[in-house]
This record gives C-alpha cells, structure tokens and sequence, in this order.
C-alpha cells in the first residue's frame, strides 16, 4: 500500500494520486532515466523530453542546449560586453524624428496617441486543449475540448442527461450525472462545479459550488476520483 503524505489515507500500489484528496504519491514519481527530463524553466519540474508544455504549471518548455554550444560555452566562456553597442531599444537613426516633423506634430495628438494596445485574453480555445486521464480505470484516455461549453458527468438515458465529457467508464461510483461544466471565453478555460458530495478539485483543492474556476495548461482537475491534466492538443 501507498501512504498519501497528505491524509494519511492507504492506497493501492500503482495509484498515481491519493484516492481521498488528489495528492500526487511519491511512489509515482517519473521513473524515466534523466537524459529523457527536461526541467521546466519557471517551476522545475521534471518533465518528459517530448512534452511541449509543463505538466506541473503549463509553462512551455525551452529547447535544450545543444552539446556543441555547451562545450563552447565551457572552452571560451562568454564574451565581454565591449560597451559600444547601444541599448537594444534605443531607436536607430533613421527612426528618429525630424525637426520639421516634431514641429508639424499638434502637443494634443502626441498626448492622446495610443502608447499600447489594450491586453489580450488567453490563448485556450475550443479544439486546442485535450483534457488526459491520469487515474481512472482507462489512464491515458483522452478527451478533447471542442465546443465552447461542456458538461462532465455521467449519461443516465433515463434522465437523458447525455454529458459532452462522459466519465461513467472511468469511475461511474464518485461522479455525478451533472458534475461540472467546461466553458471558454476570451482566451481563458474555467471550470464550475454544478453541486454534489463529490467535489471537483483543481491541483488537488476542491473548488466551490457554481463558481467558475480559472484554469491553465498543466493543471490537475478532479471529478469525484477521476483525475485529469489540462494539455495541449
């Protein structure tokens, strides 16, 4: 058996996260050998050589540095800053202004002209993001987030409740018939947990009933016992 680090509670061997909180067991750790990791530059954690984003915090990851570089690096160490270059944004000649177009410039347009373009949303949309499960009785099943909004739960064609993400073959016991919804909007992917004893958590913390919860590439999300990572498609 597994002790969970955070509860207490047993686990079967092989469980990846802790079947009464969500908390990853150190037994399932990435047993890959280290030539085969690539650490995330933000967090750290150790990731599969072939992922393209974090699985800890969604970062994407950067290309390693290549033997030759490296072994360049070692033999000549980095050059000097000779001090004469200009900063890098320092405009170019060409690109300062002339007098006669700093005269022929009214003072009240050089005050109200835009300085930036207004922030963009995110960049999750419906068909890019796959949600993969992580524990259930089908690990690896994968799950693609087409529509701008999708109900998780469970199909009961007595109630003709026919979820978008139906999870009845992974855990049919800890989910509900309407467990949560999916829902995109402006770049970003939030998640709302429709009500029921058994919880929807994300990154192992259960989150409140009809609240929507923001959420990122990399994430945990749990419904009832069921646990998957948000990733790129």
């Amino acid at each position: 058996m597994i002790i969970c680090p955070s509860c207490q509670q047993e686990n079967v061997d092989g469980t990846q996260f802790c079947e009464m909180c969500g908390e990853e067991l150190p037994q399932a750790a990435a047993t890959s050998s280290d030539e085969n990791l690539v650490a995330c530059p933000k967090c750290a954690h150790q990731n599969p050589a072939d992922n393209l984003a974090c699985e800890a915090c969604g970062a994407e990851l950067q290309a390693a540095v290549t033997p030759a570089v490296a072994a360049t690096d070692d033999i000549f160490g980095s050059l000097p800053d000779s001090g004469l270059a200009p900063p890098l944004d320092a405009p170019a000649p060409d690109d300062l202004p002339t007098q006669a177009e700093m005269e022929s410039t009214p003072f009240d347009a050089a005050l109200t002209a835009p300085t930036s373009a207004p922030p963009a949303g995110g960049d999750l949309a419906p068909g890019n993001v796959k949600l993969v499960v992580e524990q259930g009785q089908t690990v690896g099943a994968q799950f693609v987030l087409g529509d701008a909004e999708l109900l998780v739960g469970r199909e009961d064609e007595d109630e003709e409740i026919y979820p978008d993400i139906d999870l009845s073959d992974q855990d049919a016991g800890y989910v509900h018939r309407r467990h949560a919804t999916l829902s995109f909007e402006n770049g970003n992917l939030s998640v709302t947990h429709l009500g029921g004893s058994n919880k929807t958590r994300v990154n192992n913390k259960p989150i409140a009933d009809n609240v929507p919860q923001m959420v990122k590439l990399g994430d945990k999300i749990a419904f009832g016992k069921v646990v998957l990572r948000l990733l790129p498609v």
